[in-house]
């Protein structure tokens, strides 16, 4: 688990946990929430379900894992920095080792709690690598979560060291009782290749605090819409080479809301024809094996008109009216072509 002084530190480079953002691997992070996070912190948000899981089970997870493998497993929160590139860090959950801990025998020791996102995940016992001591099957690189391989990768980088092993409580009904162990000797083409990531990463928009928004995700709409909440009077120019590409994303973002309102409207014609076939009824009766058709009352809810109750227990208007707060107004994105002007008749069509 993170310490507050590590979550301090991965300010001055690019953390194990990041890279596969960075290197757009990752379907919950992205490179413009990694650059958010370095260059526009926000105030640390409470854990999530998933992070809460995690870093309760961490230990046990480790333990568990030492058990497994044969080898002692110590738990690490410090952070460690590649000697020849200072901006690659990385902070293991443990290490795996016989002797000292980051002697040439030791390894990383990652553990994972993936809870529903098991199906990412391949059973080691598929097609194992090889056998720890008390018999558990040892999975091969490809069978982790490809989002996990390039965090591990780096890890190995960061540390020097050569092999690491993968713990992962996975959810699901077969796994039950066992945990996943997974084997990951280093790749110094692969760590070659996110170390060159992590630095033109960091060259072109950490140092220039210019944000990867050519990079942006679905999920990067309101990192977006926080980093520019505010309007100018000027259009933005674009780069040359960027003009057509730009116009033919303009253009996709128009056919994609035509398409939406399109599908808006074929939802409503249905859902104007199945309510009007249940009438006053709770719902359609399809019979046996058809779709579930019901169409019912919600409960109501209470709406309380504060500014009318002031009013009544004597408040005056002035008191109300500075007590009141005008919401902001929000940008809206719309895409319209130009319009053509009129052809000139010529003095025959005149």
């Amino acid at each position: 688990m993170l310490t507050a002084e590590n979550l301090r530190d991965r300010k001055s480079g690019i953390g194990a946990s990041e890279i596969g953002a960075v290197a757009g691997l990752n379907p919950w992070s992205s490179p413009l929430s990694v650059w958010e996070a370095k260059c526009k912190p926000r105030p640390q948000s409470d854990e999530t379900p998933d992070q809460k899981r995690g870093n309760r089970l961490e230990g046990a997870i480790l333990e568990w894992l030492a058990d497994e493998i044969g080898l002692t497993v110590t738990p690490n929160n410090e952070l460690v920095r590649h000697p020849d590139h200072p901006i690659v860090i990385a902070t293991p959950d443990g290490y795996a080792h016989q002797g000292g801990v980051l002697s040439p025998r030791a390894g990383v020791a990652e553990v994972k709690a993936p809870g529903w996102t098991q199906s990412d995940w391949t059973d080691p016992e598929d097609d194992p690598c090889e056998v720890g001591p008390n018999g558990a099957k040892i999975g091969r690189p490809a069978a982790v979560a490809r989002y996990y391989l390039p965090q591990v990768q780096y890890q190995l980088a960061a540390t020097g060291l050569s092999f690491a092993y993968v713990g992962a409580l996975v959810y699901a009904p077969h796994a039950m009782g066992r945990l996943w162990v997974y084997r990951i000797d280093a790749h110094p083409e692969l760590q070659e290749a996110l170390i060159e990531v992590a630095e033109k990463f960091w060259r072109d928009h950490v140092e220039t605090k210019i944000p990867p928004v050519e990079q942006a995700q679905a999920s990067d709409l309101e990192v977006v819409k926080r980093l520019f909440a505010q309007t100018s009077a000027e259009l933005t120019p674009v780069l040359s080479e960027l003009v057509t590409p730009t116009i033919d994303l303009a253009r996709r973002f128009a056919e994609v809301k035509a398409e939406i309102k399109a599908r808006e409207d074929e939802r409503d014609r249905i859902h104007a024809i199945l309510t009007g076939m249940c009438g006053s009824g709770a719902g359609l009766d399809l019979g046996i094996g058809a779709p579930r058709v019901t169409w019912k009352t919600t409960k109501g809810s209470e709406d309380t008109n504060w500014q009318a109750v002031a009013m009544d227990a004597g408040a005056t208007p002035e008191i109300v009216a500075r007590h009141t707060r005008i919401k902001p107004g929000y940008r809206v994105l719309r895409v319209s072509e130009p319009k053509l002007l009129p052809a000139k008749k010529s003095k025959k069509e005149e």
